[in-house]
């Protein structure tokens, strides 16, 4: 696979200044077998560091830090555009999902030291454990997060 520029960027930061991180979204159904496009990079990282870290690319900046509460997220989060690649870098703290399961909002416990260490566009990723990620996806229930549980192998 080829690499990603935004994604080695990201990453060689995090890993430099040893950040706790996890991969989710679909880079992580992508390390478990998804063929799905990939359409942004997402990661969580600890809420005491994501100040920093949006300081490191504030170049990039789109959004935030800010809190956003949306269809199916309530969390702080930072945006960047790099090399027109969508990267989002979501808080652990008071993160929420809306399950579309129960019909309620559900808090999003994160663990940064539960992770599959996995290769992915030509580098090694600290990617949500897949059991972790088939029950995240089933909750936020969007087509796209099926389609991907469906892929998984």
């Amino acid at each position: 696979m080829h690499r990603i520029p935004a994604l080695d960027w990201i990453i060689d930061y995090l890993e430099k200044g040893n950040i706790p991180y996890l991969i989710c979204g679909g880079l992580a159904a992508q390390a478990y077998g998804s063929k799905r496009q990939l359409a942004d990079i997402d990661l969580y990282v600890p809420d005491q560091l994501i100040n920093q870290i949006s300081y490191m690319g504030k170049d990039y900046v789109t959004f935030g830090p800010a809190h956003h509460i949306g269809e199916k997220w309530d969390l702080t989060y930072v945006q960047f555009n790099y090399i027109d690649q969508i990267v989002e870098i979501g808080s652990d703290k008071e993160c929420k999902i809306y399950d579309s399961i129960s019909k309620s909002w559900c808090q999003k416990k994160l663990d940064f030291k539960k992770y599959q260490l996995l290769s992915l566009y030509g580098r090694q990723l600290r990617v949500m454990e897949k059991d972790e990620l088939i029950t995240y996806k089933r909750k936020l229930g969007r087509q796209v997060d099926l389609e991907d549980v469906s892929q998984f192998v």
